[in-house]
């Protein structure tokens, strides 16, 4: 159990949503039909996730000490993960190809993802999300209740009309993508403010009947994977590519509402909740541990690179490096969670 209080069915449902994650990353988005189905919900579940937690407590504190607060979460883990990664594509330049310096800066401050390492690029949307909505949940602090869900509609509906925007003119040759991934937090911060608004009306508290999140989870996970393989094709928030944004946003609700509803139902499992936590470590190392293993397998059989289009073959190659990288972010999490309160104490004396 985390030191501070948290919201279990959340973590479980990251863990379960981390694992399809890892899966598109192990995958190629050559295989459409293995990179469509780990895509739905999965990442809007996280800015979901992160809207849940986020609290009107933080508008309390000072815009510069919450603008550190954010830093430290969300700028510190995508440089030094951008750093790291050039570093392995320097030593291993086979897996990656060769990259200028300009390259490498295009990658991480303009198109939002240091080269190889694409899981960051979430990081640098959740920076503009945050700053966002603080200031607008700051700014509607005062009101009532009811005003305020007027005006988290509101929200909500502004974003999807510019995301929308965005979709209708990246179509077109001239119009140069947003830096930093700005143009994907326009859609994140819907699923975040949904997440906050869920929070908001206590709609959790629908999931304590385990008998309706098996309800739940029986219609919108069948009804998502139906929808997706009948009226969509290659989707990516990342890259903000979709083929019928309007159906890509419902079919991103119904996976949203799979997975926490997946989450309530085993909420109370340690292991589980545990993999939700860490998720974001999960992240960083997963993409070393798939190095890692395919070295060992270029040594063996002489081939630089394994990609597999079988699905028994993915569900193994994701499953065994989702272990490994588990068990190390665990390990990692308890050492800086052991010798951090050291570090403080030692800072503030000197």
């Amino acid at each position: 159990m985390r030191r501070r209080q948290r919201f279990n069915f959340i973590d479980v449902a990251k863990a379960f949503a981390s694992y399809f994650i890892v899966m598109v990353h192990t995958i190629t988005p050559n295989n459409l039909l293995g990179f469509k189905l780990t895509q739905i919900g999965a990442m809007a579940l996280f800015f979901f996730a992160s809207g849940f937690l986020f609290k009107e407590s933080y508008t309390d504190i000072p815009f510069k000490e919450f603008l550190k607060k954010i830093v430290r979460k969300c700028l510190i883990p995508y440089f030094i993960g951008a750093a790291v990664g050039i570093v392995v594509t320097r030593l291993f330049p086979y897996w990656y190809g060769q990259y200028s310096f300009k390259d490498i800066l295009e990658h991480i401050f303009i198109l939002g993802g240091p080269i190889a390492f694409g899981a960051t690029w979430y990081l640098m949307s959740i920076f503009f999300i945050e700053i966002v909505f603080y200031l607008f949940i700051k700014s509607i602090k005062s009101f009532k209740p009811q005003y305020k869900v007027f005006y988290l509609m509101i929200f909500i509906i502004f974003f999807f009309l510019i995301a929308k925007l965005c979709v209708r003119y990246y179509s077109r040759p001239i119009f140069i993508k947003i830096p930093l991934k700005i143009d994907s937090a326009f859609t994140g911060i819907i699923y975040f403010a949904l997440g906050y608004l869920f929070k908001e009306l206590k709609f959790y508290k629908l999931l304590d009947s385990k008998m309706l999140c098996v309800l739940i989870f029986l219609i919108t996970k069948p009804l998502s994977l139906f929808l997706e393989h009948r009226y969509l094709g290659y989707t990516n928030i990342c890259d903000c590519i979709y083929d019928n944004y309007n159906m890509y946003f419902f079919i991103q609700l119904l996976g949203i509402a799979s997975f926490v509803s997946l989450g309530a139902i085993f909420a109370d499992v340690k292991i589980l909740q545990n993999l939700g936590a860490n998720n974001l470590l999960i992240y960083l190392l997963h993409t070393y541990v798939l190095w890692f293993l395919q070295e060992v397998y270029g040594r063996i059989v002489g081939e630089v690179k394994f990609v597999f289009y079988n699905p028994i073959e993915i569900i193994c190659l994701t499953t065994i490096t989702y272990v490994i990288t588990a068990f190390i972010a665990y390990h990692a999490d308890r050492l800086y969670r052991k010798w951090r309160p050291l570090w403080l104490k030692k800072m503030k004396q000197n």
